[in-house]
């Protein structure tokens, strides 16, 4: 956890099964409708000068190897992204060696 002028940062990562999960969360004001509704959608900004391809790249990254991205609000205030990836499999043999 990262706490500083701008708020408070939150990463942890957990795996179920064949998937792992990895969420940053922040106290910040949490994500705009428009960014929600088109994730996945490039040339989607809130920013004056933004192009709009950080999240899609994201996205397009995540989808392509199997996982998703999910954007949520925080419980109590704030954002929450989360990469649902899968999990890395072993080489046979790799345990024996471990």
């Amino acid at each position: 956890m990262h706490t500083g002028k701008a708020g408070k940062l939150v990463v942890a990562a957990s795996q179920q099964g064949d998937r792992v999960s990895v969420e940053v969360r922040d106290s910040g004001p949490g994500w705009p409708d428009v960014v929600r509704t088109h994730l996945g959608e490039p040339f989607v900004t809130t920013r004056r000068n933004g192009v709009g391809l950080g999240l899609y790249f994201a996205y397009t990254l995540v989808e392509t190897i199997g996982g998703r991205l999910e954007l949520d609000d925080a419980e109590g205030g704030g954002a929450v992204a989360r990469l649902v990836l899968p999990a890395a499999r072993q080489r046979a043999g790799a345990e024996a060696r471990a």
